[in-house]
């Protein structure tokens, strides 16, 4: 079980339109809007000495990045060690295309594969590797996204990636949050997000 927040998210149709040998144009049907998903989490799990380390994605979020995959979603991740370098490398391992790269610097400190786009977000003149030039990135993701897939530390760490579900609840978007354990426990689904990060406010 876990908690999903739905929000009314605005849907974009168009009819797609062939051209016939005569010149004639035949209509195919209407085409959903393919969806953004942002993709994010802790740097722990790429620590070694932490707790939260983690080899690689747990089986858990690599099932759920399948399913976006097979529905050929736009992934939507940062550049950071831990599970954004992770979601990176599984998606390269599937050959996937669909990604964008969001980086805060002038090129991403990580990117899996040279042809995935890469997003240059505005900092606003922050110092360079300030939480508040880190922030502008998440910020930026979060407002691109239609949903989210979070892997957040127990008992609602870390600060970023919690301030990105807290973000996304206040954008009425779906987002599905999985907690790591410290020292190999058992992970799981938050079932009450809210309860999890309590009344913690982004900074």
């Amino acid at each position: 079980m876990f908690l999903m927040h739905h929000g009314v998210l605005g849907q974009k149709w168009g009819v797609r339109r062939y051209q016939n040998k005569d010149g004639s144009m035949t209509s195919v049907g209407k085409q959903r809007r393919r969806r953004n998903v942002f993709i994010s989490g802790s740097v722990k799990t790429g620590f070694e000495d932490s707790g939260y380390y983690r080899k690689e994605l747990p089986a858990t979020i690599r099932k759920q990045i399948d399913k976006h995959i097979s529905k050929n979603h736009n992934i939507i991740v940062g550049e950071a060690p831990g599970i954004d370098s992770q979601v990176q490398d599984y998606l390269k391992a599937n050959n996937y295309a669909n990604v964008k790269v969001y980086t805060s610097y002038k090129q991403p400190r990580y990117k899996a594969d040279a042809d995935w786009e890469t997003i240059n977000v505005d900092t606003k003149g922050h110092s360079e590797g300030t939480k508040e030039f880190l922030r502008e990135k998440d910020i930026a993701m979060t407002t691109d996204a239609d949903e989210g897939l979070s892997v957040i530390l127990e008992n609602g760490g870390a600060g970023a990636t919690r301030n990105n579900v807290i973000r996304l609840i206040e954008q009425k978007k779906k987002v599905k949050v999985y907690m790591l354990k410290s020292d190999q426990q058992a992970d799981e689904w938050v079932k009450d997000i809210l309860k999890e990060i309590g009344d913690k406010m982004i900074d």
